[in-house]
C-alpha cells in the first residue's frame, strides 16, 4: 500500500509539473530560410499555464537557451523565430523570471522637442509630430525616416545632443557669433541631411490599391490610392533601408520587400 501511494504522489507531481509548460511549434512549409516576428496568442498561453498577463514567462528554444519576448498591449506574445526550409522549430513556455533581456525596440513622446512621437528598432528610426507642434500652426504631417548604423537604441541620446545644439547656437547667436552657432547646430541638429547617402523606402500594400502615382515637385510623393474607400480598418505597411547599414543598393531593398511580401502571403504555421 505504501508503494502504492508513493506510486500516485510521484504520478501527481509529474502531472502538475507538465501543466507549468506549454510548447509552441513554428513550421515553414516554404523552400526558403524564415528569420522574422511571429504573433502568439497570449490569452491561450495563459490559459494553458493558468496565470494572469502581469506573470513573468520564461521561453525557451529546442536546446534549452532563453529567447526574448514581448508582450503587446493587444493580446500577443511576439517571437523572433529563425526556421529552416520545410522544418519546425519548437518552443517552450513557462512560468517564471526571465533572464535580463536586451531591449531592441523603444518609442516614447518627447515633450522637450514639440511633443515629438519617437520610435526606434535595431535597424532604424522613426518619427511623427506631436501635439504641441501642432498647436504652433506649423503644418508638418507625415513620418519622418531617422537613419542609423547600429542595432543599438540611440533615440535618447540623439535628443540630449541636438537639445543640447540648440541651446549651444542660441547662446553663440545672443553673444554675436552666428558663423559658429550654425556650425554647431548643423553638426548635431538631426533636421538635415548629412550627406551621408543613399536612403530606401517603401509602402506595402498587401491587400492592393487601385492606382499608384508619383507627384513630382520640390520634394516627390508617392502615393498609393484606395477609391471608394468605405471608412473599414485597412492594412498597409511601410519601412526604411540605409546604404550606411545593412541595405547597401537599390536592388538589394527589392529583394527584401519581396521577400516580405512572399512572407505575408504564406505566414508561418503555429501549432499549440
Amino acid at each position: 500500500m505504501k508503494r502504492l501511494f508513493a506510486g500516485l504522489f510521484l504520478l501527481s507531481i509529474i502531472m502538475t509539473t507538465l501543466a507549468q509548460e506549454m510548447t509552441v511549434t513554428v513550421s515553414n512549409e516554404g523552400n526558403t530560410q524564415r528569420q522574422e516576428v511571429v504573433e502568439v496568442d497570449l490569452q491561450t498561453i495563459l490559459d494553458s499555464l493558468s496565470i494572469m498577463a502581469d506573470d513573468p514567462l520564461i521561453v525557451k528554444n529546442a536546446f534549452g537557451q532563453e529567447v526574448t519576448y514581448q508582450k503587446t498591449y493587444s493580446g500577443k506574445l511576439l517571437l523572433h523565430v529563425s526556421v529552416q526550409p520545410s522544418s519546425s522549430v519548437v518552443y517552450t513556455i513557462t512560468k517564471g523570471e526571465p533572464l535580463p533581456m536586451k531591449p531592441y525596440a523603444q518609442g516614447k513622446m518627447y515633450p522637450e522637442r514639440a511633443d515629438d512621437i519617437t520610435w526606434e528598432n535595431d535597424c532604424g528610426i522613426y518619427r511623427v509630430y506631436g501635439p504641441a507642434l501642432q498647436r504652433s500652426g506649423e503644418r508638418s504631417f507625415g513620418t519622418d525616416v531617422w537613419v542609423k548604423n547600429t542595432p543599438e537604441l540611440v533615440v535618447d541620446d540623439r535628443y540630449r545632443q541636438h537639445m543640447w545644439g540648440v541651446g549651444q547656437r542660441d547662446s553663440l547667436k545672443r553673444i554675436g557669433k552666428p558663423k559658429e552657432a550654425n556650425d554647431i547646430y548643423m553638426a548635431t541638429s538631426f533636421h538635415h541631411d548629412h550627406g551621408e547617402g543613399l536612403v530606401y523606402v517603401a509602402t506595402l500594400f498587401p491587400n492592393g490599391v487601385d492606382e499608384t502615382i508619383v507627384l513630382k515637385g520640390e520634394q516627390d510623393h508617392a502615393l498609393g490610392i484606395v477609391r471608394q474607400y468605405i471608412g473599414l480598418p485597412y492594412t498597409y505597411w511601410f519601412g526604411s533601408a540605409w546604404s550606411g547599414y545593412d541595405v547597401r543598393t537599390q536592388a538589394q531593398w527589392q529583394l527584401c520587400i519581396d521577400e516580405f511580401m512572399n512572407n505575408l502571403s504564406n505566414p508561418l504555421k503555429l501549432q499549440f
